[in-house]
């Protein structure tokens, strides 16, 4: 298994249901998918239970929903993500906030055969970087938010891409950026996850920033 997705989701179905179909639209067939569900609200529960009833089931896509007990406030997102990261089978974790979805059903194989170029030019990526789009009242916003900006400013340096786009970069290139690598868009080694010791749950708010 390569990749394991994980969703945390909680008092939010109908976003959910947009969320995990992009997943399942994915090409790339050889993942699971981790739902940690973040102790909804009784109502919520059972609108995710009446989903997750008559969903169809997706060739090659194992999905695990993993419930956590409620508390008032929910466990957070950082220890949401962690949960699902210890159940994972892949080799590499990635992540989907449950109020966004993935418009690019090559996405993931677009990262696998980057990963599968690296290895056969002796290198071992431990941590994937892409580019989003924002969009604001559905109009996409031009301006740099995250990464959109680190490509000219490679290109600028002489950087070539070595597939599809794909760069290796060092620390010091990422610092060229102006923002970070959004949680949507983020896939890192299980192992490297782990030796972080994943997210930081102190954290209940932009612990993809902190984890950049």
């Amino acid at each position: 298994m390569l990749f394991s997705v994980i969703i945390a989701t909680r008092d939010r179905p109908t976003l959910f249901k947009r969320a995990l179909h992009s997943v399942l639209n994915q090409s790339h067939a050889d993942i699971d998918i981790h739902v940690v569900m973040d102790g909804s609200s009784a109502e919520n529960a059972d609108a995710y239970s009446a989903f997750f009833e008559t969903l169809e089931p997706a060739s090659g896509k194992a999905i695990s929903v993993h419930k956590l007990i409620h508390r008032e406030k929910g466990h957070g997102q950082s220890y949401s993500f962690n949960h699902g990261v210890s159940k994972a089978s892949g080799a590499f974790v990635t992540f989907l906030d449950d109020d966004d979805e993935w418009t690019d059903a090559e996405h993931l194989d677009r990262v696998s055969r980057a990963i599968t170029a690296a290895e056969n030019a002796n290198l071992s990526p431990d941590y994937l970087m892409c580019n989003q789009h924002a969009f604001v009242d559905k109009e996409k916003k031009t301006e740099p938010v995250w990464l959109e900006d680190l490509e000219d400013k490679l290109r600028a340096l002489d950087h070539a891409p070595f597939n599809e786009n794909f760069y290796c970069v060092a620390i010091k290139d990422l610092f060229l950026a102006r923002g970070f690598c959004h949680l949507n868009t983020s896939i890192i080694r299980k192992s490297l996850y782990q030796e972080l010791d994943g997210m930081d749950e102190g954290i209940r708010w932009e612990c993809d920033r902190d984890l950049f």
